[in-house]
């Protein structure tokens, strides 16, 4: 994951698989980690998309934006990985009708945007997914990772 946003929440300086470092957000860490056990990758994460969209900038409409997600965690991740996180989650019923009923206060939001070019448009390589937060431990569970870890908490950068 680029270390190239200042983070909002309290982070953890963690080694890349790949190689370098980033800062993760200390909610997302257990997360974070089992995908990368699971060998899929992460582009960015926020454990509060709501209140990290608030606090960078005073854009017109991030006020309404950040209202919107408060309380949603946000990973990005490579559209395949994905696939493949959301299948592994999926054979827990109660993530599948999370995925499958936007309307539910628990529900889950997936986006793959659309990229134009000069002459023809194509779907991004990247997933953007958001999900309550309160879910964090449940989905590590879930995903083979622990709930939660002593971390060493770095202030925000």
């Amino acid at each position: 994951m680029p270390d190239a946003v200042t983070n909002v929440h309290p982070a953890a300086r963690l080694a890349l698989p790949e190689g370098g470092f980033a800062d993760v957000d200390l909610k997302m860490v257990p997360l974070v980690q089992a995908l990368w056990a699971m060998g899929l990758r992460t582009a960015g994460c926020c454990q509060d998309l709501g209140e990290s969209s608030a606090f960078t900038g005073n854009e017109a409409g991030r006020e309404r934006f950040g209202q919107y997600y408060r309380g949603q965690a946000w990973l990005k991740m490579p559209v395949e990985d994905t696939r493949i996180m959301l299948a592994r989650l999926a054979e827990h019923p109660r993530f599948r009708e999370r995925f499958n009923r936007w309307t539910r206060p628990d529900a889950w939001e997936n986006y793959v945007y659309l990229l134009a070019g000069d002459t023809d448009v194509q779907l991004s390589a990247w997933a953007q997914i958001h999900f309550p937060n309160d879910q964090l431990d449940e989905v590590t569970a879930i995903l083979g990772g622990p709930a939660s870890t002593n971390i060493s908490v770095r202030s925000r950068c």
